[in-house]
């Protein structure tokens, strides 16, 4: 304390008063002086001093412990660290005076500014500027001044710096609340705005200057332009310095210069190119952000397609003429809408003529690089995406709009292998931009989101079947017809550019060839429906590319080899796929549904050859190239996509006759010699088992028989049995049976003129063609093609005699045996198309014929041709559904009909054949709306009698007459004599009631009773029906009889009790008869079906149901006829077996039944059904089948051999709930029942729903119904009801589709209709129906990780797989679809807790947490799952946000499994891992738009994806496709809150939505950071460009330790320091020129002030400026006394003196007198006691002149020493040459302005606050002007005290 007790407290000045005026004694904040306590209040401050004594004593008395003093010393010294250690000032503003450092511009000041700005553009420091820098009213008139003058663009921007530093400052100072404007935003607008300006001037005279084309100069610009050009220029590399140092807001900035490019008008290209380097030169920044490059992207296609345009158009809009060359040019153009080739030069010719023109050429060029630029470095940007809002950013993609790829566009530098490899590139970057662009389409919901994915291909697929399915064959009207049927499968499903065939048109023709061939279907009218289907398809198809048929069709799905599509069907090859891949084959001769299958196939392929959709002639030219007849290919080839049949059109002549023929001849040399064994295996499809698939088609596929088709039969033959003897035989086989056939037609024809003769020989002789069998025998043997060809020619033939009778030119009619056995034939050779246009052209022919017999008077007049014609309504009800496909002959058969009936006829008193030709009439005209509008005139009235005479319910008669057993008794017994006139005895039926009941009496028991011969039983059936269509009456008296029989039990109530005491219902041998009796009665119209099953059947069953006495026999009769009746005819002509079936004799019969079973109501069908189920389930009430009863037992055999004897007879006498059982089952076999059931219940799911069946049968019939040919499931184990849906959705193909959702819907209703335990029911099979969803799943996923081959790619194969593949667990979600949305609901959920479970969080074993694993992710990896959960999604939004929150959490944990290093060491777990993301992704892709409607979810998921990214769980590296998914949804996100325009802020949700936008933004770049690597450089591209600052990296000491909350912990530093943190500071915040640090910070940098030591040079020096030499004396002057004055002492030693002393602070202060002169080191180093205010005078002080100043602005530890205390100190006045110069000793200390010395100012030690508390010295100041007045008074210590205290910051290393 002693140094600084000179001056007195109240004489030294306080440097910085805290507290308040100067006080005497230095206040301190929070003092003890200033606590307010209640005992300072009262007594006042009591100071405690800390050493007890005199306060003013020196504490000699103390007694001090060492120890204590050195760790209070080394405190101080600590404190001393603390305190010199320079604090981290914060960012703070740098400071600027206004006041001092500007001045205003006014009108007056015009030279200084001048002068200023020379000094500017000059080399003049900026230091010196910077005292005075000009500021002008409007901050943009900086702008034109710095122009003016060409000021270097650096010094340009630190004006412009400091101008906004003034600005800053002014407005602090006015606002007092700190709104901070951003100079960044602020400067871009104002040079934007001002070089905008100098634009439009340019741009103006561009404009206005006229163009005469492209060579032609532009005119002299005048002077204003001129300026403005050299002003752009100038501005533009200021604006260029300024957005590289970041002083410029860089995206606002980029936005605004891609705004200059969008205003440029079409046409402006001399504008262009004057701008355009301005583009390339930021090519580098445009694309670091991807909206920007969009944006810039969608500028660059729309000029470049408007120069190709343009280029081929003539003149332009803005004047331009077209290039000379563009003439030639306009031909190459058409070509480049098309994908181009990728090739090299050939795509560039669309821009040749803009490389010979200087103007166009740098704009091709430059647009050109910059759209390959973006390709290459932002690809992003290019990527197909929707906007929600952003109107410059349309959804699509910016390529969309160029009509070449980017990499066929002009590179400079030519074809050099340079731009080769950048070619390269960019066409691979093009095509991940395709995938990309798909996927981000299809919300990448689907596996490689291709457009033939799987998934929407079977929806396609079936879409087709269920149209097929619903749509009603048996009828056409407006919304029911092949036209309606056309457009519900393709109209929606054409592709964009229709001429084109999409992968999925494949793939519904595919489904309608198996829909016509498989057995799971019925009807021959399928092969024609797809038939015309086909050729419609195709039709359209060609007419729309002959509409462009300028388009070069590159596809090659349409065009083959050199086949022109016109010689190619459309369809072929997706045909002969079908029959290479999926066609069925003969293989097994036992095998009925493979024969059924393959008919199907022959008729199919006779349908599309006929309407020319498959073209037999190209087919056998592939098949002879690709050599699939070679004789050594036994299995089919597998076809490649090489074996396009090329140029076979060429080679198929000379092909045909000669190498071909020797392999097919050997191949079917060798299959001949098996004839013999082959013979015996099947006498339909002799000859092809076990054959090549191609030759079995090749021999049965039928081939038109018309002169234009010789060419291909003739090349069949070849092919097949080569050019010898095996040829000949081949059609010597074919000519021998049609001679059979004609010679039996010809010999047997009725000869009219031997009249009654003939009549008599043909019937006295049933047996007058034995050659039937034979003949059929033989048939049968052919190959289809021969069958056709036999029939067309016989068919011919007949037309032929009957034509020449008709117009009386022959006397010979064949016989309608014959005619029908032709039907026969044709109908068994599946000649459909001939056999119908046959009946059409002999129903024409019937009126003539009818008019020559009676022209003839012959006995056959009337009778001939109406059963003629009967035969010919058989046939066509029978093809009924192929017959309403064609309008025209329709109305041919309408017409011919009502010619043949006349019709006056009454329909109540008529022939039979009458009568079921009217009521076919009837069927026609109610079944087309066509005929009705055609004839409805005519047939309206005449109508409605039909329907009232035959289509009319009848009630059966209960009569008990007095019975005449010998009525009519005659003719029953002959019943095909000849000589009854129907007539009449009709009239005796219908006027007596007696005789009715006579004549049914006796007609039962002569069937009943006498029924030996079936033939018989067939001929009385015939002969009723004759009676019965003229006695209307007998209808009900059969009705009566029957219900009498069947219902014995109910004790005569039904009447006819004469018949029941004769006849033995419960006798089974006449059953059969009865049946077949009955079924003729209802096949000739006689009774309606359903009329017996409401009147008879149904009672019947029901009473036996009931257990009544006596019914069971009633009931077994009951159960025989209904078998009878429902089952479907056979069609074989002529039995096989020796045995004589009782049945229907004739196919005309038979047909006509059938008809009757298509018209029967289908709710007789279901009574029927449920009647027999309950009879069956009599014994067993409720509980279903349990098949104790040996339901089991029946087997399937029973249908086929029901009639062969032994078996007959055991299911006949099994008791009566067995044969009910049987009966059901061979009901539900039948087709036309399982189909029309079906179909009901598919529009009506109620049918089944009745009260007299519990729940459990109810769905024990549905199975029955929907799958008659498989065993009844059996109910066991722990949840039967799940059990059993399981199996429904296994067991689920793409036919068996409507079955299972039929059955799944029926519990659904069932439990939701049970009012008592709805709720609980309800819920759980709701619950059943998810687990077991999930479960089928995961047992496909177990069997799909059992066989490694599965993956991905067999999804795309599944278009064209076989149905066997198309069915499991790509079904179920379509299925379940169709359920009702609670079941959607519940199946999301189980498939969300299956999801998570994937997460294997457990804490269970390793080893079971890797199978949970392994289970979840192969189930998850399945297309299907997904496919599922979206179908499920669908209208689902309370499930969604469940799901989307469960996706959320699982995604978080998979991110989070990723950073606690879970995968890394598991390749196999890693790749699962990816898996499962991708899925979970996919499923997040399906609900976007629920993720983009809520801001919210945005953000969450936006930043959930980007931390996938940041996280490294997906990077480019690892998994790219899964990383683009990424990216793309990230961009989605980020591009869905987007304002319509960045750059400009509006109003209402546009501002909401920018909110939102910055927000996000905020997030993503807070998570961001820092962190670089390749893949968040591409994430960086989606957010805007960010601004740039100065990175400054700060130190701290090494080893500091950072507690929990943020706080560094003392006492760990070691020796030196360590990075710590980066700083950002905003390059406005930084100046030149200026000497304040801020908002630098020295704190940063780890500075501690330290001693300043003065080097030894200086020491030296200072030792050697004060001594002096004293001149030798002569001896004689020391002998000399002294003169001394008087009272003056001894002057001391002429050795400068110390200007400084060390005081030891320990001692005593010492007393004036005793001054140590004791020379030592003049530097007095720093110590803990001393004030640092002494450390900081450097700062103020002045170098003196004399000294070497070494210092520059960054190395600052050398500072140097001032010594003031020497100036006065001279020996002797007149010894001035020892001193410094004058100027030296007069310059003060002075403490004022900084800046006196600028050049030796450190800018960075400024802003550094001085250590307050201490007393500034100003004695040497004050001494310097005393000195030479007053005596040198050593006990002045102020002497000593100099400034010679230095410190300096010095950085510790």
């Amino acid at each position: 304390m002693a140094a600084f007790g000179i001056l007195s407290y109240e004489h030294r000045p306080l440097k910085r008063p805290r507290l308040g005026p100067p006080d005497v004694y230095p206040q301190d904040p929070k003092q003890k002086e200033d606590e307010l306590t209640a005992l300072n209040v009262k007594q006042g401050f009591n100071n405690q001093p800390a050493v007890s004594g005199d306060e003013h004593g020196s504490a000699k008395n103390v007694n001090f412990n060492p120890s204590k003093i050195s760790s209070n010393f080394s405190s101080i010294i600590a404190e001393k660290l603390r305190c010199n250690t320079f604090a981290d000032t914060g960012k703070r503003k740098p400071q600027v005076n206004q006041k001092d450092n500007f001045w205003l511009v006014t009108a007056r000041s015009q030279s200084s500014i001048n002068n200023w700005f020379t000094d500017l553009a000059g080399t003049k420091p900026l230091t010196q500027l910077a005292k005075k820098v000009p500021i002008f009213s409007k901050k943009e008139e900086v702008f034109g001044y710095l122009a003016k003058y060409c000021v270097p663009v650096m010094r340009s921007a630190w004006m412009i710096k400091m101008t906004c530093a003034y600005h800053a400052a002014i407005t602090e100072t006015k606002v007092k609340k700190r709104h901070v404007i951003d100079p960044c935003i602020e400067w871009t607008q104002i040079i934007t705005k001002y070089l905008w300006e100098q634009l439009q001037k340019v741009a103006e005279f561009y404009r206005q200057s006229p163009s005469q084309g492209c060579g032609s100069p532009l005119p002299a610009p005048p002077a204003e332009v001129e300026t403005a050009m050299k002003q752009w220029e100038y501005h533009e590399k200021l604006a260029m310095f300024m957005f590289q140092d970041g002083m410029l807001d860089r995206h606002e900035f980029l936005t605004w210069v891609l705004e200059c490019f969008e205003k440029i008008r079409p046409g402006e290209d001399e504008l262009l190119r004057f701008l355009l380097p301005l583009l390339l030169q930021y090519s580098g920044e445009f694309v670091q952000s991807a909206y920007l490059s969009r944006r810039l992207a969608y500028f660059c296609t729309r000029r470049l397609n408007l120069l190709l345009s343009d280029g081929s158009l003539g003149p332009g809009p803005g004047g331009h003429p077209a290039h000379g060359i563009s003439a030639q040019q306009g031909n190459a153009l058409p070509p480049t809408p098309t994908s181009q080739p990728a090739g090299g030069n050939q795509p560039q010719t669309p821009f040749t003529d803009f490389y010979i023109c200087y103007q166009h050429r740098p704009v091709v060029f430059g647009l050109s690089c910059m759209l390959q630029s973006i390709v290459l470095c932002c690809p992003s940007a290019l990527v197909w995406h929707y906007s929600l809002t952003d109107s410059r950013n349309k959804t699509g993609s910016p390529l969309d709009l160029l009509p070449i790829a980017p990499s066929n566009l002009p590179m400079p530098g030519g074809n050099s292998s340079f731009n080769q490899q950048v070619r390269a590139k960019v066409r691979e970057i093009e095509e991940q931009i395709k995938e990309r662009g798909q996927a981000v389409e299809f919300r990448w919901s689907f596996d490689k989101c291709q457009e033939t994915t799987a998934g929407f291909t079977i929806s396609r697929v079936l879409h087709t079947l269920e149209v097929l399915d619903n749509h009603s064959f048996e009828k056409s009207d407006f919304s029911n017809s092949l036209d309606s049927l056309y457009n519900r499968i393709f109209g929606s499903g054409q592709s964009k550019d229709g001429h084109e065939m999409s992968p999925d048109d494949d793939a519904v023709v595919t489904l309608l060839c198996e829909w016509a061939v498989s057995c799971k279907r019925s009807g021959p009218h399928r092969a024609m429906v797809v038939a015309k289907l086909l050729e419609k398809r195709q039709t359209e198809i060609e007419a729309e590319r002959c509409g462009e048929s300028e388009v070069v069709d590159e596809k090659g799905s349409v065009s083959s080899g050199s086949l022109s599509a016109a010689t190619l069907p459309v369809f072929q090859d997706v045909l002969l796929q079908f029959l290479d891949t999926q066609a069925p084959v003969l293989t097994e001769p036992g095998n009925e549904s493979e024969r059924v299958e393959f008919s199907n196939l022959v008729l199919l392929f006779c349908e599309l050859i006929r309407h020319d959709v498959f073209s037999h002639n190209i087919y056998m030219c592939t098949l002879i190239s690709r050599g699939d007849l070679a004789s050594d290919s036994h299995l089919p080839r597998p076809r490649s996509p090489s074996d396009e049949p090329s140029d076979e059109s060429e080679r198929k002549e000379q092909d045909a006759g000669s190498s071909v023929k020797m392999e097919a001849r050997s191949f079917l040399s060798q299959s001949h010699k098996n004839t013999a064994k082959d013979k015996g295996m099947d006498p339909a499809f002799p000859l092809v088992y076990e054959q090549p698939r191609h030759i079995q088609y090749a021999t049965h596929f039928p081939i038109p028989q018309e002169e234009s088709a010789s060419h291909e039969c003739n090349q069949r033959l070849v092919v097949l049995y080569g050019v010898g003897k095996q040829r000949d035989e081949a059609r010597h086989a074919i000519k021998k049976i049609t001679k059979d056939i004609l010679k039996v037609l010809n010999r047997k024809s009725t000869a009219e003129t031997g009249g009654e003769e003939g009549q008599k020989r043909k019937r006295s002789k049933p047996e007058a063609f034995p050659t039937a069998e034979d003949i059929f025998s033989k048939f049968q043997h052919l190959s289809h093609f021969d069958q056709h060809q036999v029939t067309s020619q016989v068919s011919r033939n007949v037309m032929e005699q009957i034509a020449s009778f008709a117009l009386g030119m022959s006397y010979h009619l064949p016989l309608v045996q014959h005619i029908q056995f032709i039907f026969d034939l044709m109908e068994y050779s599946l000649n459909i198309s001939g056999l119908i246009d046959f009946a059409i052209q002999l129903l024409n022919e019937l009126s003539l014929v009818e008019a020559e017999l009676l022209l003839k008077s012959s006995n056959l007049a009337g009778s001939y041709t109406t059963g003629l014609c009967l035969c010919i309504v058989a046939v066509l009800r029978r093809y009924h559904s192929c017959l309403i496909l064609n309008p025209d002959q329709t109305a041919q058969v309408f017409d011919g009909l009502r010619i043949v009936v006349k019709s006056g006829v009454n329909p109540a008193d008529c022939s039979s054949a009458e009568r079921c030709i009217l009521a076919y009439l009837y069927d026609l005209y109610t079944s087309c709306s066509h005929l009705k509008s055609k004839f409805g005139e005519i047939f309206s009235e005449f109508c409605s009698k039909v329907k009232n005479s035959i289509y009319y319910n009848i009630d059966p008669s209960d009569s008990n007459m007095l019975w005449e057993q010998m009525f009519m008794i005659d003719a029953i017994a002959n019943p095909t004599a000849h000589n009854l006139n129907h007539s009449m005895v009709g009239k005796i039926l219908n006027d007596s009631p007696a005789n009715r009941y006579s004549f049914v009496c006796n007609v039962l028991m002569d069937v009943c009773v006498d029924h030996r011969d079936p033939e018989r039983v067939n001929d009385i059936g015939i002969l009723c029906a004759e009676l019965t269509a003229y006695c209307r009456s007998l209808s009900a008296e059969w009705l009566g009889v029957l219900k009498a029989l069947c219902c014995s039990s109910n004790n005569g109530n039904c009447g006819f009790n004469d018949l029941l005491c004769n006849v033995d219902v419960s006798d089974l041998s006449f059953h059969d008869s009865l049946a077949t009796f009955v079924a003729i009665l209802i096949a000739r119209q006689c009774l309606l079906l359903e009329d017996l099953v409401r009147c008879v059947a149904i009672p019947s069953l029901l009473n036996a149901a009931c257990s009544e006495q006596d019914s069971e026999s009633g009931a077994r009769l009951t159960c025989r006829i209904l078998l009878h009746l429902f089952r479907t005819p056979q069609r074989n002509p002529c039995p096989q077996d020796g045995t004589k079936s009782v049945g229907i004799r004739s196919s005309c019969d038979r047909h006509l039944l059938a008809a009757s079973q298509n018209s029967i109501v289908v709710g007789a069908v279901f009574a029927v059904l449920k009647a027999v189920f309950m009879l069956g389930d009599a014994e067993l009430k409720g509980s279903g089948f349990s098949h104790s009863a040996g339901l089991d037992d029946i087997g399937e055999d029973d249908m086929g051999s029901k009639k062969s004897g032994g078996r007959n007879v055991s299911i006949e006498t099994a008791s009566l709930v067995v044969y009910a059982k049987y009966v059901l089952k061979s009901i539900c076999q039948q087709e036309w029942v399982g189909e029309r059931c079906l179909k009901s219940l598919s529009e009506d799911s109620s049918a089944l729903q009745d009260p007299v069946l519990v729940n459990i049968q109810a769905q024990r019939l549905l199975q029955l119904i929907c799958y008659p040919h498989r065993q009844l499931d059996s109910e066991e184990g722990e949840n039967p009801q799940r059990q059993r849906i399981k199996r429904i959705l296994q067991n689920m193909d793409q036919w068996t589709m409507r079955q299972s959702s039929l059955e799944l819907q029926l519990m659904i209703k069932q439990s939701s209709n049970n009012v008592s335990r709805s709720v609980f029911e309800l819920y759980s099979l709701l619950e059943n129906i998810a687990k077991a969803t999930i479960e089928v799943f995961q047992k496909s996923a177990e069997m799909n990780s059992s066989n490694p081959t599965w993956n991905g790619s067999a999804v795309s194969s599944i278009i064209f797989s076989f149905s066997s593949e198309r069915s499991g667990v790509w079904l179920v979600a379509p299925l379940i679809g169709k359920l009702p949305t609670s079941v959607q609901g519940h199946v999301l959920k189980a498939a969300g807790e299956e999801l998570e479970k994937g997460q294997h969080l457990g804490p269970s074993s390793r080893k079971e947490r890797d199978r949970q694993k392994q289970k979840s992710m192969s189930l998850l990896s399945q297309q299907p799952f997904l496919s599922l959960v979206l179908t499920c999604l669908k209208g689902q939004d309370e499930q969604r946000e469940g799901l989307l929150t469960s996706l959320y959490s699982q995604v978080q944990q998979i991110v989070t499994n990723w950073r606690e290093d879970q995968y890394q060491d598991d390749c196999k777990a890693k790749q699962m891992m990816h898996e499962a993301l991708k899925l979970r992704l996919n499923l997040v892709g399906g609900m976007f738009d629920t993720v983009q409607r809520s801001t919210q979810q945005t953000t969450e998921w936006a930043v959930l994806l980007l931390d996938i990214i940041s996280s490294g769980t997906v990077d480019m590296q690892s998994n790219n496709e899964l990383f683009t998914t990424v990216l793309d949804m990230l961009s989605v996100l980020i591009n869905g809150t987007l304002a319509a325009d960045m750059s400009s802020i509006s109003q209402g949700s546009m501002e909401e939505n920018k909110r939102a936008y910055m927000n996000l933004v905020k997030k993503l770049r807070k998570e961001l950071g820092d962190r670089q690597s390749e893949s968040l450089e591409k994430v960086r591209q989606l957010l805007p460009l960010p601004k740039q600052t100065r990175d400054v990296i700060t130190c701290e000491p090494q080893g500091s330790l950072i507690d929990t909350k943020g706080n560094k912990i003392a006492g760990f530093e070691k020796e030196g320091l360590q990075v710590s943190t980066k700083q950002k500071i905003s390059p406005w915040d930084v100046f030149e020129g200026l000497k304040h640090s801020a908002p630098l910070s020295w704190g940063w940098f780890g500075s501690v002030r330290v001693d300043r030591k003065v080097t030894k040079y200086e020491e030296q020096q200072r030792l050697l400026l004060y001594h002096t030499h004293i001149k030798p004396k002569p001896r004689s002057y020391y002998l000399a006394p002294l003169n001394l004055p008087q009272e003056e002492e001894e002057p001391p030693t002429p050795v400068p003196p110390e200007p400084d002393k060390k005081v030891d602070p320990g001692k005593p202060e010492k007393s004036a007198s005793s001054v140590d002169y004791k020379p030592h080191n003049p530097v007095l180093q720093y110590t803990p006691g001393m004030a640092p205010d002494l450390m900081m005078n450097q700062s103020n002080m002045p170098f003196r002149m004399g000294y070497p100043t070494p210092m520059n602005m960054y190395n600052i530890s050398q500072g140097y020493t001032t010594y003031g205390s020497h100036m006065g100190m001279q020996p002797h006045p007149s010894q001035p040459g020892g001193i410094g110069p004058a100027s030296y000793g007069n310059q003060g200390f002075q403490g004022g302005h900084p800046g006196t010395n600028p050049a030796m100012v450190d800018p960075l030690r400024q802003m550094q606050p001085r250590p307050s508390g201490y007393v500034h010295q100003q004695a040497p100041a004050a001494y310097a002007h005393t000195v030479p007045n007053t005596q040198r008074s050593v006990t002045d210590k102020s002497a000593w005290l100099g400034p010679g205290f230095s410190t300096s910051p010095k950085i510790i290393r």
